[in-house]
């Protein structure tokens, strides 16, 4: 946070954010079961009154984590870890990586940071990740706090069913329980911890007693965490109870504080200090030294990055290889990380012709509802690989598809442009509409085959259409003959016009446009930006054509005489609101593969830009 020149390079808000969750993510890793035993100390003198409480006697910090080793197995050290991953993750990058950019803000760019000035800015910080992750912190204690008994129920099963029970039996808010004492636990840890650090280093690098390097983030740390632990212990106990405690146990935080000093006297303020003070002064060396080694490690990446690849208009272009192999390998990896979304849509888009089937005999009445709904009922119907049917199709298609309409893109708009460097919307428009003309009539195969085995329901009653990729493949051209491979053509040439303009046009130019008036350089967040704006852009403009093109693919032999007949069909038994059936994981899944695909397509096709420029000085 201190001690680097002006002339070193400024670590970048992801560079922050992604350092901080991650150094985060690895200290909870190796402090988690100090964490765990100060919970169960911290909640040892209450006496629940839905639960029957333990026997179990606790006495310090190795006493503790000894007894639940004993009592319930080595890994009950370890309870709650997923949902304390999960908070270190959202938590830690927004309370630190936010920080620097915090105290700036406070101190209007000037280089002078005042006591008050980093308090504000710790404040700040901590109440925000509060507020975004307070989830994750009551499902983390609340695991934390559950004791494995041979002969007494859990009350949670997993770090999902936990979620799901507490916004069952406790509503929403029951989420958010503790929020208030987690802020002013955290604002005081916050500030007690960040600035602390802050100054001890800023200290020690003034007066030459090190060097910003190991010693120095071990030394401030470690004096960050103890003096954390002595400002903030009592504010923790409280909130530790009042996150565990049963619906109505107490009427609130203020309550819960007074119950605990009326029955068990001030001290109970500082139980469990001594695994807090050994688990949050731990905690802060791995994560502060680790954190100072990513960031450093990511920036000098990062710089050696620039140095090599550059972001300037003279910049040699990629080559056609480059956007080829750059544009499939992005799509492949952006639909591997979206494909559920993907067959959620697909599922939602038939419904209409399901229920009717269903009506008839000849299929599955299982109804879906919205996004996460369709996902759960899938997963819990027909299994969690059910939300990959398809993905080998997919990933062909991918490949393929992606290869030609996005590799060809930049070549065609020269084309139509004769090598002028003023591009038009118009222009633009027509590079679009031809590649994406010329990936569908190349790829259709793999689309036809990815929808079939999206829609077909892995269901016991029902026999399955297709066993497999190679098998669909050869079943649809044996029994509807090789255009049946072909099938959709036209409504896919139509919708992945309609895309292809929507989605390359758009996020052209809401990147020239972002080059052009705002300070964004060609980086991360420029990238990022325009291929959110694209994504939802070219869903609210494509998705009739998608249900249409869905529903006549996965149609079987003679069910709808042409394409305009599928489109009448849907209109006349299942009215307008047919037409953006699966809208919402459309819009999911177009927004979030948008941003992995272009994301990773410019990072991609910059490295293999960087490569190339190595190969070709060796």
């Amino acid at each position: 946070m201190v001690g680097m020149k002006p002339k070193d390079m400024v670590p970048s808000a992801a560079v922050k954010f992604f350092g901080a969750g991650t150094a985060a993510c690895i200290a909870d890793l190796v402090t988690f079961p100090l964490d765990t035993a100060k919970v169960r100390l911290q909640i040892q003198g209450e006496t629940h009154k839905t639960e029957v409480a333990s026997a179990t006697k606790y006495r310090g910090v190795f006493g503790t984590i000894t007894t639940m080793v004993r009592t319930e197995g080595p890994r009950s050290l370890y309870n709650g870890l997923v949902a304390g991953l999960q908070r270190q993750m959202s938590f830690a990058s927004v309370r630190i990586g936010l920080y620097d950019s915090m105290k700036q803000f406070y101190t209007r760019g000037t280089e002078s940071a005042g006591i008050v000035t980093r308090l504000m800015a710790g404040c700040t910080t901590g109440a925000m990740a509060v507020a975004f992750a307070q989830p994750t912190d009551v499902v983390k204690v609340r695991f934390q706090a559950q004791v494995r008994v041979a002969d007494g129920g859990r009350r949670y099963n997993s770090t999902l069913d936990a979620y799901k029970t507490i916004a069952r039996d406790e509503g929403v808010k029951g989420l958010w329980k503790g929020c208030m004492p987690n802020i002013t636990r955290n604002a005081i840890v916050n500030c007690a911890e960040l600035v602390t650090y802050d100054m001890i280093k800023e200290l020690i690098l003034k007066y030459d007693l090190m060097t910003d390097n190991l010693p120095c983030h071990f030394t401030a740390a470690f004096g960050a965490g103890f003096c954390t632990t002595v400002v903030a212990s009592p504010v923790d106990v409280v909130k530790t109870r009042f996150m565990n405690s049963g619906a109505g146990q107490y009427s609130s935080a203020v309550n819960c504080a007074l119950t605990m000093l009326r029955n068990e006297g001030p001290t109970a303020f500082y139980k469990g200090f001594m695994p807090s003070f050994l688990r949050l002064g731990s905690w802060n060396i791995v994560m502060f030294v680790t954190y100072e080694q990513i960031k450093r490690g990511m920036t000098r990446a990062q710089q050696y990055w620039e140095s090599m690849v550059g972001f300037g208009p003279a910049d040699v272009p990629p080559s056609a290889a480059v956007k080829f192999v750059g544009a499939g390998t992005a799509a492949c990896i952006a639909d591997l990380l979206t494909f559920p979304l993907d067959t959620a849509k697909v599922r939602l888009q038939i419904q209409g012709e399901a229920k009717a089937s269903a009506a008839a005999g000849k299929g599955s009445a299982v109804k879906y509802r919205g996004v996460f709904g369709t996902i759960t009922t899938m997963v819990r119907t027909e299994g969690p690989r059910s939300l990959y049917s398809g993905l080998v199709a997919g990933l062909q298609r991918q490949m393929s598809f992606a290869s030609v309409r996005i590799g060809l893109y930049d070549s065609v708009k020269q084309f139509y442009t004769k090598g002028s460097d003023h591009v038009s919307i118009g222009s633009r428009l027509l590079a679009g509409c031809t590649t994406g003309a010329m990936a569908v009539a190349f790829a259709q195969p793999t689309d036809v085959v990815k929808v079939r085995f999206q829609a077909q329901a892995r269901s016991s009653g029902h026999a399955r259409r297709y066993c497999s990729t190679m098998d669909a493949y050869k079943t649809i051209a044996k029994e509807e003959g090789i255009r049946g491979l072909w099938k959709g053509t036209a409504p896919n040439i139509a919708r992945n016009a309609i895309v292809n303009c929507t989605e390359l046009v758009t996020y052209d130019f809401i990147k020239d446009t972002l080059l052009k008036s705002t300070p964004l350089t060609d980086n991360l967040p420029c990238h990022f930006l325009s291929a959110f704006g694209a994504g939802l852009c070219t869903t609210v403009i494509a998705s009739p054509v998608d249900v249409v093109k869905t529903r006549y693919m996965n149609s079987a032999l003679g069910q709808y005489s042409s394409v305009l007949n599928c489109a009448a069909a849907m209109m006349t038994k299942e009215g307008p609101l047919a037409f953006y059936k699966g809208f919402m994981p459309s819009f999911l899944r177009l927004g979030s593969w948008n941003v992995v695909m272009f994301v990773t397509y410019e990072q991609l096709k910059r490295a293999m830009m960087a490569a190339n420029h190595c190969t070709t000085v060796l």
